[in-house]
């Protein structure tokens, strides 16, 4: 994935970059141009194991007004995140398109546990996804944890299919944040090492992630 040189820290506006198919992240839903793009944008039927994810049809522009909005929220109290590396863009791109997502079986169990808790607590906030794609040198957007994981149901979305359980995520921000803008932010809960470095589920403190939202 190529780094956009034109990143600006604070803009979640949308230029006016035509796009194929959202064939590079830092080019696809931010854009107001569409073109060409049903396939991410409208619904098709989502292949799943034993689970009916309907990919319900949308309005091409109304789906992509749904990301990168100027009003969204960037302060919370009790908000959780936690770093999501995925081996593939492409399965970025169908994350966004089906909004579900999958870790691996001690992964899911880490996110399922953070999810009941907060859905325990009446004060907790959302939880939030921070996705990077593994080499890329870049975060990718930010997505919410919107439901439990079920491990009995599996997508067959992925380029691998290892992955089993699936949860629903709702995407905010799809937009490529370099690398060198973060790695400034460290986590006392991993010796200190940069967010860049973290592994998959890695949890950011909710200060560090305020930061890092923030950022986007």
């Amino acid at each position: 994935m190529v780094v956009d040189n034109k990143y600006k820290s604070k803009c979640r506006g949308y230029g006016n970059e035509n796009i194929d198919g959202l064939s590079e992240l830092n080019r696809g839903p931010r854009a107001k141009s569409f073109k060409n793009h049903k396939e991410i944008a409208t619904g098709t039927e989502a292949a799943v194991e034993g689970q009916n994810i309907p990919a319900t049809e949308t309005n091409i522009e109304e789906k992509f007004e749904q990301y990168n909005r100027e009003d969204f929220k960037e302060d919370y109290t009790e908000a959780r995140f936690f770093v999501m590396k995925s081996y593939s863009e492409d399965d970025v791109h169908k994350s966004i398109k089906y909004g579900v997502w999958t870790s691996t079986l001690n992964g899911n169990k880490k996110l399922d546990g953070a999810y009941q808790e907060a859905q325990a607590n009446p004060g907790a906030g959302p939880i939030f996804l921070l996705f990077s794609v593994n080499t890329s040198g870049q975060f990718v957007g930010l997505a919410e944890m919107i439901g439990r994981v079920d491990f009995d149901k599996t997508v067959e979305h992925w380029q691998q299919e290892k992955w089993k359980g699936c949860f629903p995520v709702k995407w905010h921000i799809v937009k490529d944040i370099p690398n060198s803008s973060l790695r400034h932010i460290t986590l006392e809960n991993n010796e200190n090492k940069p967010v860049t470095n973290s592994r998959d589920t890695q949890e950011v403190v909710s200060e560090k992630g305020i930061k890092i939202l923030k950022n986007f």
